[in-house]
């Protein structure tokens, strides 16, 4: 059976899961084009060229599957594996298992410490209070 060649999967921004998607999905369509012309041509009838093509479809999606590097691309990563088990791209068996390769890759990754708040932009102080000639303090011009 022929495997396509396929690129690894580059590292997608959260914004990119779109681009994600359509990447496997494209990476699927591919290899069952090549796979079932490849098929049809050696002789072998609709039925089996189908279901060749449908394996080499099927390998083609996971290969394209985004990488498990970071927060983000592990959430492309799992919105591809949805849309592939709704598609059929993916089967429900292999799917719990890059699921749980997703599970294990997000609890690798460094956590802030309980209790720890996002770092905010410090604060301007406030304007110190102004003194009048006789040594009175005004409040705050606005």
């Amino acid at each position: 059976m022929l495997i396509p060649d396929i690129n690894p999967a580059p590292v997608c921004k959260r914004s990119q899961t779109g681009t994600a998607l359509k990447r496997c999905r494209d990476a699927w369509q591919r290899a069952y084009d090549a796979v079932y012309a490849e098929s049809i041509e050696g002789g072998e009838d609709e039925e089996d060229s189908i279901e060749e093509a449908q394996q080499a479809a099927s390998m083609g999606y996971c290969s394209a599957l985004p990488v498990l590097f970071d927060q983000d691309g592990i959430g492309n990563f799992i919105s591809c594996v949805a849309h592939g088990v709704l598609i059929r791209a993916i089967d429900e068996d292999v799917s719990g298992r890059l699921l749980y390769a997703a599970q294990v890759a997000i609890s690798a990754l460094p956590r802030q410490p309980r209790g720890a708040k996002p770092l905010k932009k410090p604060r301007t102080p406030p304007p110190s209070p102004q003194k009048t000639s006789q040594g009175n303090q005004l409040h705050p011009a606005t």
